[in-house]
């Protein structure tokens, strides 16, 4: 069940590295899917997991509209 928050604020302390997938069609609805995971455990630790994984939906795949999903990143700033 999803669930909305006009605003909120979570700290994740220790974050190694975060991870942002791709646009691609959510297989459930006519909107796109991105991932954005957090890390804690170095890169190069086997089979770590996330300790934070949000899901963001937006768009619509009828009309090819990925728009609300695409993010710009400033220049200088890495991930």
């Amino acid at each position: 069940m999803a669930f909305t928050f006009d605003s909120s604020k979570l700290i994740v302390v220790g974050v190694q590295s975060i991870v942002i997938s791709p646009i691609q069609p959510d297989t459930n609805s006519t909107a796109y899917l991105r991932l954005v995971q957090i890390y804690t455990d170095p890169p190069t630790t086997v089979n770590r997991r996330p300790v934070l994984e949000i899901a963001l939906y937006g768009g619509d795949q009828s009309i090819n509209d990925q728009s609300e999903l695409e993010i710009t990143i400033p220049g200088g700033l890495e991930f």
